[in-house]
This record gives C-alpha cells, structure tokens and sequence, in this order.
C-alpha cells in the first residue's frame, strides 16, 4: 500500500505545481502587458499624438564626402551592366 500511496501524492504534488506554475505564468504575463502599455502611452503622450497615416519627414543638414588624402586619388563611379553581346 506505501508505494501506491506515494505514487499518488506525487501525481496530486505534480498536478498542483503545474495548474500552480500555469496560474503564475498567467498573471506575470499580464502584469508585464499592462506595464508594457502604459510605457508606449506615457512615451507617446511625450511626444505627442499625430493622426495615424500622418508622415513627418525632416531632412538633416548635407555631408560632405570626405576622403582621406592620404589614401590616394578617389574616383566616384557609377556601375553600369552590360548586355552579352553575341
């Protein structure tokens, strides 16, 4: 009867761990959701709202290429493909 008995309670101990583990899992999973949404609306009540589609474009000043003079002469070019010529 003892090692029925001890089969028993160890299937009880691991069905309560796993509806257990299941239940934690759910919770930390929402709380992280919740805090997760109110970070995007703090971070976008800072920057404020635009109306969804709305495309804002800013254009930094130019760079100039820079070259190294001491590496050598720099040749821009521009690649071009060539058809097979038969």
């Amino acid at each position: 009867m003892g090692f029925l008995e001890f089969i028993f309670w160890c299937i009880v101990v691991v069905y309560a761990l796993g509806l257990a583990g299941r239940l934690l899992l759910r919770w930390y999973v929402r709380r992280k959701q919740r805090e997760f949404a109110e970070r995007v609306d703090t971070q976008q009540k800072r920057q404020g709202r635009r109306p969804e589609g709305q495309v804002t474009v800013r254009q930094t000043g130019r760079r100039e290429k820079h070259v190294n003079r001491s590496v050598g002469e720099y040749v821009e070019y521009e690649e071009v493909q060539e058809e097979d010529r038969k």
